[in-house]
């Protein structure tokens, strides 16, 4: 009965180990602490224009789109009632552009437009719930600015509009998922209020700057993003 007891104790002893890291595996991962990443997604910005002019001359919308990557950083607090939120901030290049033609209703001439987005950051927060201890719904919020080459002449006129940067709100959400290890994935919805423009040019044959020849355009830009990320979270 010695004999057995102490065999039995041994292996509780030499199992204990093993029941432990097995164990391991399956406990809920810490989601508190600083992490890195990088992202790859597809982006598609739009922009919509219409005459401003007592009779419109054209209403048109156009879209630049292409695939986006780039890193990411931030920091999660974990809260026992199952809240996470968290700071982050992400870079990403991209090669989307697009290149459009629109004939005003009421003129011989066109606008020939040129759009092509060079790069874009984010920086911003967010706010989440646990629905198991592995998997975080989330929403966010912050600001991006987006860095282009948007040109659009018309043919008809001697202005020009040429933008270098815009900004504005982000809205989004996703859903992440963790392991024990510390690496994540995540899919995440992203829209921005990039503002508006207006382009004014002259119409052919009347006198630049006379009122009579004056037209003009609002331009209203948006962003839409769908992201994939992954992630490392420090301190698992």
């Amino acid at each position: 009965a010695v004999l057995l007891g102490a065999g039995s104790a041994l292996a509780t002893d030499a199992g204990a180990p093993f029941g432990r890291i097995a164990a391991g595996t399956k406990e809920a991962p810490n989601w508190t602490g600083p992490w890195i990443g990088v992202n790859l997604g597809y982006a598609v910005q739009t922009s919509r224009a219409q005459d401003d002019g007592a009779t419109p001359e054209f209403n048109f919308s156009t879209a630049a789109d292409g695939v986006t990557y780039g890193v990411a950083a931030g920091f999660n607090v974990h809260l026992q009632s199952g809240i996470v939120l968290g700071v982050l901030a992400d870079y990403d290049r991209t090669n989307a552009k697009n290149q459009f033609t629109v004939s005003p209703q009421l003129e011989n001439g066109v606008l020939v437009g040129d759009i092509g987005i060079d790069s874009m950051w984010f920086v911003g927060g967010r706010a989440g719930y646990l629905v198991t201890p592995r998997v975080l719904l989330y929403g966010l919020a912050g600001y991006t600015q987006v860095e282009w080459d948007a040109v659009i002449t018309p043919t008809d006129g001697i202005a020009k509009a040429s933008l270098g940067h815009a900004g504005g709100l982000t809205l989004g959400g996703g859903i992440e998922a963790m392991a024990s290890s510390g690496w994540s994935v995540k899919l995440e919805y992203r829209f921005t209020d990039l503002g508006n423009d207006t382009l004014n040019w002259d119409v052919a044959g009347a006198t630049n700057g006379s009122s009579a020849a004056a037209q003009n355009a609002g331009i209203d830009h948006n962003l839409h993003q769908v992201r994939l990320g992954v992630s490392y979270k420090f301190g698992q």
